[in-house]
């Protein structure tokens, strides 16, 4: 206070642990520093009142040490060197710690211990004797720090009174030992001091399985469960009122290892181990053994058989690219024939002036063209899967060659009123390959845009690029699907059951054309998509190599 007036109030704001104060006490520390003790109903709040600006400290149920309650009605330090707290769970006695700030164990003393009533009120005192008064509900009641007559000083008499492994009880001298299934221990233990016998706290520590003792607790009994062989040693120590502390006591067991878990009998059962590991792989070493051999045997069987299967599909390519050739041979001779005494009949017929027959024969020479190109494209198939198609190198302009293919195909190109566009055949170079057979391949694919086109555009795009030449049929015709796409190289298979009857033609067309393009050392794809129409891209190399005649 300055002037009359307060300068400074503490409240929860500035530290304490509740606003409710119910005591205060000046407290002197046994390093000769003061400290100021407040009990709040939220537990005790100190401070030092030597050091300005000091910071608040707490004690309280949850503390270490800690209250019985957290309502201290009083605070009373003793001549002992101890502060006593007045509570609603009776008093405790809080020990100064002589280095530093700390504080000691806190001891309870309850209606055990003397008290009228656990439930302490605010008001008391320490007379000139030393003696601490207390007012409770039930009266007041002084606890003397000072009287020790008719105690026996301690450390008081610390026994083991229970040994029991697996519910039954063992004698704790000595060291015993322990079968392996006796894995379960307990202890019960005792202080023998009959004073504050709610105060006496024990520790224990369980030495091969504890690192450290346990805190004080007042429990007399500790369990442990499912140990592991070992040898272990149990101590307890047990502490009075008074804070005097007797022990350790101590307990040695051991628990035992299964015989077949001791060293020699590990080694043996590793020595088993290891021959049954032995024997295990001498078992599959045989069987995969005779498992190879089997399996060398099937591969036999199965290689003659594939080359039995092998020879007899040679045999009979090779006997049905013979028949097709002879076949082709014999039947071309009689339409060359057939064709010649056409041209004959027709120019006498316009010597004679019988002009109205020149039409029938004139259906007899396409009818006989038509059958002698169907007989070619026979043979050619048949000697390129006998492999038996030859070469014939040139260099050629490919620009002429793409022209005079466009010339050939427009009459095929206008019968289906449809146009004939070219695109980048100016700039094409010369090139080295098989000329017929380059020209062959680009009418076939010209002959098969103009059947499948109608009123559309059929286009052919060339470029040469990167040593390769580049030509693209595409038209605006009825397109294939997907499964039609398949089959589309197949020989003897149209696009579907019902083209040949529409579009006519054999399907052996694109087939050759893909063979010539591959015995060309080039490819042959296609693109299509139903109603959108197909697009055909053959590449070639610029200059073929001289490799011989046959694929």
């Amino acid at each position: 206070m300055t002037g009359g007036r307060v300068v400074k109030v503490h409240d929860r704001a500035s530290g304490l642990p509740n606003n409710n104060v119910l005591s205060l006490a000046e407290v002197g520390r046994p390093d000769g520093r003061r400290e100021l003790w407040v009990g709040t109903r939220g537990g005790v709040a100190r401070r030092l009142l030597d050091v300005p600006g000091a910071s608040w400290s707490y004690l309280s149920v949850e503390t270490s040490p800690s209250l019985p309650n957290d309502s201290v009605f009083l605070v009373s330090p003793g001549r002992d060197g101890r502060v006593y707290l007045g509570t609603n769970r009776g008093v405790a006695r809080v020990s100064l710690s002589a280095a530093g700030e700390g504080l000691g164990e806190a001891l309870t003393f309850g209606t055990n211990e003397g008290l009228p009533s656990a439930a302490c009120n605010q008001g008391s005192l320490v007379d000139s004797e030393g003696r601490v008064w207390v007012a409770t509900n039930a009266g007041a009641a002084v606890l003397d720090p000072g009287r020790m007559e008719g105690r026996a000083p301690g450390p008081h008499p610390l026994v083991v009174e229970r040994f029991e492994v697996s519910g039954l009880t063992k004698p704790s001298e000595g060291e015993q030992r322990l079968a392996p299934k006796e894995r379960d221990v307990a202890f019960e233990f005792a202080l023998l001091a009959f004073h504050g016998e709610s105060l006496v706290r024990y520790r224990s520590q369980l030495v091969g399985w504890e690192g450290a003792p346990s805190e004080w607790v007042p429990s007399h009994r500790r369990e442990f469960t499912n140990l592991p062989p070992g040898r272990y040693v149990f101590r307890v120590w047990g502490r009075d009122a008074d804070a005097s502390v007797s022990g350790p006591v101590e307990v040695r067991f051991e628990v035992t290892q299964s015989w077949w878990r001791q060293p020699g009998a590990l080694g043996l059962w590793a020595l088993l181990a290891a021959a049954l590991g032995l024997a295990a792989l001498r078992v599959r070493e045989k069987t995969l053994h005779r498992r190879a051999e089997e399996l060398e045997a099937l591969v036999r069987l199965r290689t003659g058989e594939l080359s039995e299967a092998r020879d007899v599909a040679v045999a009979a390519t090779e006997s049905k690219s013979r028949f097709l050739a002879h076949m082709a041979h014999e039947v071309r001779t009689p339409l060359n024939a057939i064709l010649g005494y056409s041209d004959l009949l027709a120019d006498e017929m316009r010597d004679r002036g019988a002009d109205d027959l020149l039409a029938d024969l004139e259906k007899i020479r396409r009818a006989a063209g038509h059958q002698l190109a169907l007989v070619t494209e026979a043979l050619d198939l048949g000697k390129i899967e006998a492999g038996k198609a030859e070469l014939h190198l040139t260099q050629f302009d490919a620009a002429r060659l793409v022209r005079e293919a466009a010339e050939i195909a427009w009459p095929l190109v206008k019968k289906g009123q449809n146009r004939l566009e070219t695109q980048g055949v100016d700039a094409l170079g010369t090139v080295f390959s098989d000329e017929g057979k380059v020209r062959q391949v680009l009418l076939n694919l010209l002959s098969n845009a103009a059947r499948f086109t109608e009123k559309g555009t059929i286009s052919i795009e060339a470029a040469h690029a990167d040593d390769t030449l580049t030509i693209r049929v595409r038209d605006t015709g009825v397109g294939m699907s997907p499964e039609q796409l398949q089959r589309v190289f197949t020989p003897y298979a149209q696009a579907s059951a019902g083209t040949s009857a529409v579009y006519g033609g054999t399907g052996l067309g694109l087939v050759i054309s893909r063979g010539y393009c591959e015995l060309l050392r080039g490819s042959l794809e296609v693109e299509s998509e139903p109603g959108k129409g197909s697009t055909f891209t053959v590449k070639l190399p610029v200059r073929l190599e001289r490799r011989g005649a046959a694929r």
